[in-house]
C-alpha cells in the first residue's frame, strides 16, 4: 500500500432509500475507493443499488437486524466479509458480524478489523462483545472500526463513525505509514455544497 487508500464506513442504513442516496452522494463527493457497511443495512435492494447503480465497491458485515437476504446480496457482489480476510487496494480487512465466526483464526497480517458491534475492551461506546476482543487481541490490527454507536467516537486504535440515520459517516485514509480517521456529518456537507440531486432512481 504505497499510496493512500480512502474507505468510507457507515452503520445503520436500516433499509432507507434516502440514506442510501445520501451515502452514494457522500462516496462520490469524498472520492472513496470502497464503502464498508457496519451492519443493520436490512435491505438487499439497497446493497444491490449501491453496487450496480451507484457504482460503488461495497463490503459489509451483518448486524442484528440483517437477514439471510442481506447476506446473500452482499455475497452476490463478493462483499460479505463476515469471518473473512479480504485484501483491497493493499489494505487487508477482516470482518466480524453476527453470523458467528468458528474455526481457526486467519493467518497473515490484518490492517483493519471491522465489526458490527463494539468489544468490551475494544470499543468507544456501549460495550457489547467479548468475541470482538478475542479476535482483535489475536489479529493485532492497527485499526478497529465498529458499528452501533449513535455518535462518532474513538479510543486508542478504535473508531466508530456514528449512525448514518443521524447523518454520520466515517472516512479512513490508510497508507503504509499510518492512518487518519475522521467522522463527517453528511447533512452539514450537503447544506454547504448544495449538491445537484442524483438522477439515478432507487
Amino acid at each position: 500500500m504505497s499510496l493512500k487508500t480512502r474507505l468510507l464506513v457507515a452503520h445503520g442504513i436500516m433499509g432507507s432509500k434516502p440514506l442510501s442516496r445520501l451515502l452514494c452522494y457522500a462516496s462520490k463527493y469524498f472520492n472513496v475507493e470502497a464503502v464498508i457497511l457496519l451492519g443493520n443495512t436490512i435491505s438487499p435492494s439497497v446493497v444491490r443499488w449501491l453496487s450496480h447503480t451507484c457504482g460503488l465497491k461495497v463490503f459489509g458485515v451483518l448486524g442484528r437486524h440483517d437477514s439471510a437476504a442481506t447476506a446473500s446480496a452482499l455475497s452476490s457482489i463478493n462483499g460479505l466479509i463476515d469471518c473473512k480476510m479480504v485484501t483491497f487496494k493493499g489494505v487487508t480487512l477482516y470482518g466480524l458480524g453476527l453470523s458467528g465466526c468458528t474455526g481457526p483464526l486467519p493467518a497473515g497480517h490484518v490492517d483493519v478489523v471491522v465489526s458490527s458491534l463494539p468489544g468490551l475492551k475494544y470499543g468507544c461506546c456501549k460495550p457489547r462483545s467479548d468475541v470482538v476482543d478475542h479476535y482483535v487481541d489475536a489479529l493485532r490490527p492497527r485499526l478497529v472500526v465498529t458499528g452501533l454507536c449513535n455518535k462518532p467516537c474513538s479510543a486508542g486504535s478504535v473508531f466508530s463513525p456514528g449512525s448514518l440515520a443521524l447523518g454520520y459517516i466515517g472516512l479512513l485514509d490508510l497508507t503504509e505509514d499510518g492512518h487518519v480517521v475522521r467522522a463527517v456529518n453528511v447533512h452539514t456537507y450537503c447544506q454547504l455544497t448544495s449538491p445537484q440531486p442524483l438522477k439515478t432512481p432507487l
